[in-house]
């Protein structure tokens, strides 16, 4: 995924950098800590006030290492996903609803399922966020016809196509730069 970001970043003109992880992982922790937590040690709730506060820093801390305009920051986030028909839909994608087993072609399902999606979460140099995107990349889930019932898929990220996709939309709230 990191690689695919890399690449459509770069195709849109922009120069892309990632920051060796362990580093980043430092940094993050810094800034966590800066802030007391991000959960509230008496109830264990997240602090959403916390976690802006500790990307602030953390975007102020990488600019002082490195030179940048936008620092995105990707993450999976499980999405609900609405079926019609024999297809699922959710953040820009349409995906054949998975199924095995199965022994006619003419079901048809109408619902939610969860759906699998690329979430960037891009912030200044200065730690002002800008933006939050999203990309649907996969369906997580198939339907076990046979038993009726939701199973994990065992590989969820084998199909190029779907990452490429996932990543074009969530870059989508990017302009391409001007050469």
């Amino acid at each position: 995924m990191k690689r695919e970001i890399y690449t459509q970043l770069q195709r849109m003109g922009y120069q892309s950098v990632f920051l060796n992880e362990e580093n980043y992982e430092n940094l993050w922790n810094s800034a966590v800590g800066k802030v007391g937590g991000l959960y509230d040690s008496k109830t264990g709730n997240f602090k959403p006030q916390a976690y802006v506060e500790a990307m602030k820093i953390l975007a102020v801390n990488i600019a002082s290492e490195v030179e940048y305009s936008v620092l995105i920051v990707p993450n999976f986030v499980v999405k609900r996903a609405k079926v019609s028909g024999k297809f699922v839909s959710w953040d820009g994608v349409y995906r054949d609803y998975l199924m095995k087993n199965q022994t006619y072609n003419s079901y048809s399902f109408h619902g939610e399922t969860k759906g699998l999606s690329l979430e960037l979460r891009a912030f200044s140099s200065d730690g002002a966020w800008l933006f939050n995107s999203y990309g649907g990349v996969s369906l997580p889930y198939e339907v076990n016809m046979e038993e009726a019932k939701h199973e994990m898929r065992d590989k969820l990220f084998e199909s190029r196509e779907e990452i490429e996709e996932g990543v074009r939309l969530a870059l989508s709230a990017l302009r391409p730069r001007e050469q």
